[in-house]
């Protein structure tokens, strides 16, 4: 995984769909379009790996200001048969299908093509709430929240 290759095919996608594109001083990237952000890190601490999340802009929850990962954004918008193998998927550390998931599930709400978001953090809040009596986090990670697994 090259960090450059992340970014490119990254930066491709905002020039293509007209949504403004910028790397952050924390070396993460993001597009912006419609008050929607989708934010992508290419390492957590010493952990690598393509972390996508997307959040409204500003924050519309302060518990959750950073975002919600993309596979509960899969679990949400698609119930249809490629539903499991996107959620497997979205593990992937390979840009271009990370790339696509984003196309496929994310694009939407930074093009203003969509108005559920309120209805998708209510389900990403119960999912994590959920989660988090399920497995309770250890607090020894400043940087992985529990709403971006």
């Amino acid at each position: 995984m090259n960090r450059n290759d992340i970014e490119q095919r990254f930066k491709q996608m905002a020039v293509t769909n007209h949504l403004s594109f910028r790397r952050d001083s924390d070396g993460s990237f993001r597009i912006a379009g419609n008050g929607f952000a989708v934010k992508i890190r290419s390492q957590i601490e010493r952990e690598e790996g393509i972390f996508v999340v997307l959040r409204k802009e500003p924050p519309s929850n302060p518990k959750f200001p950073h975002g919600y990962g993309l596979g509960y954004l899969i679990e949400f918008a698609n119930h249809g048969v490629d539903r499991e193998s996107d959620i497997a998927l979205s593990v992937s550390d390979d840009p271009e299908i990370k790339a696509r998931l984003v196309e496929k599930y994310c694009l939407s709400y930074l093009k203003g093509e969509v108005s559920d978001f309120p209805e998708f953090e209510r389900y990403a809040i119960e999912r994590i709430e959920k989660n988090l009596t399920q497995f309770p986090v250890i607090k020894a990670n400043k940087w992985v929240r529990p709403e971006w697994t």
